[in-house]
């Protein structure tokens, strides 16, 4: 199952709705008044609509598997972590990126990646053997039920006793 902990906030998605509609507006406009269709205006449209869905999409998403995690800020790469390799997980307090969304790598912070879409203050934190750590920004609302089956992976790794599970 897929858990999205963060997206972006409704009033930029808003702000990117009117950024799409106000080009296409006039688009349809000069379409109306019988001038032809100008290929770079098309690809214009194509390309807002394009980065427009990436933008609406982007957020913060958690895969929790047996043998790991994959967590990822749509639409840049995934990092998947082994479970074997986490030490704890639990939630913290996050500075706010200050931006909309985005990530802060290792520049000044040791061995962590934090991952946010939005101005979040609280983090969900996993710490791993080799002292990487993910943090992940969440939503208030955020569905984080998934956490204590999540922990109990993580321990019967531990104890050895998770190889019939998938």
């Amino acid at each position: 199952m897929v858990y999205k902990l963060s997206s972006v906030q409704l009033l930029y998605r808003i702000s990117g709705v009117l950024i799409i509609l106000i080009p296409a507006a006039f688009y349809t406009i000069h379409l109306a008044q019988g001038n032809e269709p100008s290929l770079l205006i098309n690809l214009f449209i194509f390309l807002s609509i394009t980065s427009f869905y990436l933008y609406w999409k982007a957020g913060v998403y958690v895969k929790v598997y047996d043998k790991y995690i994959d967590s990822r800020l749509f639409p840049f790469p995934k990092v998947r972590i082994p479970n074997d390799s986490v030490v704890s997980v639990s939630i913290k307090d996050a500075t706010p990126l200050g931006r909309e969304w985005g990530n802060r790598g290792k520049k000044g912070r040791g061995n962590t990646l934090f991952l946010d879409a939005g101005q979040n203050k609280k983090c969900l934190e996993i710490s791993t053997k080799d002292n990487f750590t993910l943090q992940l920004g969440i939503n208030e609302n955020s569905d984080l039920s998934w956490m204590d089956d999540y922990k109990l992976i993580i321990e019967e790794m531990r104890n050895g006793k998770a190889e019939g599970r998938r």
